[in-house]
């Protein structure tokens, strides 16, 4: 896979800063969108494992999801296991650990990471509600550009009067 010189420095700068701090959120998540955005699934998986791999229950969710359904299903099953952890606990979030800091939109990333752009833009909504701080932050991450013809998301960034254009977030490929 040919990557964009911007992808290569974007990988490169959060892989330098997660050297000096593991756990440093804004780094993780750089690495992250990058990963997702460019293919990069394998890698994607490989980050993945590194972050839950403290969490037995999750370990177990995304391997059985990895078995059933490849990249998809691991990612859906532990954005399920997500979901159904903070609806258990009454909205209370899941925040096992640093590297997910944004865990009701990080619930709705991994949806969208799936391909489960339903599921996705019903966990912005209940971001939306919740007030998740990171939820204004969709109006330009690439990795939401999937949804931004979707009429729910449109509806979504005029109730929180972010730009609704249609078009996404500026061409990032150079």
């Amino acid at each position: 896979m040919q990557l964009s010189t911007r992808a290569r420095r974007a990988i490169a700068a959060a892989r330098t800063a997660l050297s000096m701090q593991p756990d440093l959120p804004v780094a993780n998540d750089a690495l992250q969108y990058a990963f997702v955005s460019k293919g990069m699934r394998d890698e994607h998986l490989a980050l993945q494992r590194e972050h839950i791999a403290r969490d037995p229950e999750l370990v177990a969710a995304f391997e059985q999801g990895l078995s059933e359904a490849n990249y998809e299903g691991a990612i859906r099953s532990i954005a399920d296991l997500r979901a159904a952890r903070y609806e258990k606990s009454g909205g209370i979030p899941d925040t096992g650990s640093s590297w997910d800091y944004d865990p009701v939109v990080g619930i709705a990333k991994r949806y969208l990471s799936a391909g489960d752009y339903d599921r996705a833009i019903e966990w912005l909504e209940k971001a939306f509600e919740v007030r998740d701080p990171n939820l204004p932050y969709i109006s330009f991450q690439p990795i939401y550009d999937p949804l931004r013809s979707d009429p729910r998301f449109q509806d979504l960034l005029r109730r929180m009067n972010l730009p609704t254009s249609s078009t996404g977030a500026e061409d990032h490929s150079s």
